[in-house]
């Protein structure tokens, strides 16, 4: 059992990463408009350019779809990050490092993650964020990321 509390912080790092990763792919991919569960000819955020995005309408859904089955308490990466409705803003802009930097995308962790421009990538398992979900969670960041 050397070393044990040395690999625990690694993996928990390491999963920390991931959530953020995966939490910027949701973003994009869940607020499109498109789900199995909606028409394609559902009106979108990103619509237009100067169209508002909102966290809980846009953003959060991506979480759902494609986050919360490791980042929920209880899950592989509950201990790093929790992307459940009632935590998840909190979680993404709090605390002593933040994922997200309001209007500062290409600066945000989260950003870089989904993007996988720097490990891991988010989510870890499964397919990666599309890009119209990349974009919309751009978006909301470049609004400021918003509690709206």
């Amino acid at each position: 059992m050397r070393g044990n509390p040395k690999r625990t912080l690694v993996v928990s790092a390491f999963f920390f990463s991931l959530l953020i990763l995966v939490f910027s792919v949701c973003d994009l991919g869940c607020g499109s408009g498109t789900s199995p569960s909606t028409s394609q000819t559902t009106p979108t955020a990103t619509a237009t350019a100067s169209a508002t995005v909102s966290y809980m309408s846009d953003i959060q859904p991506i979480w759902v779809a494609h986050c919360v089955s490791c980042h929920a308490q209880g899950g592989q990466a509950g201990s790093i990050m929790i992307l459940t409705e009632n935590l998840s803003y909190a979680q993404l802009t709090g605390g002593a490092s933040p994922r997200v930097v309001p209007n500062d995308a290409s600066g945000s962790l989260l950003i870089k993650r989904v993007e996988e421009t720097i490990p891991p990538r988010m989510p870890t398992v499964g397919a990666s964020l599309t890009p119209p979900d990349i974009q919309k969670i751009r978006d909301w960041i470049s609004q400021g990321a918003r509690n709206n």
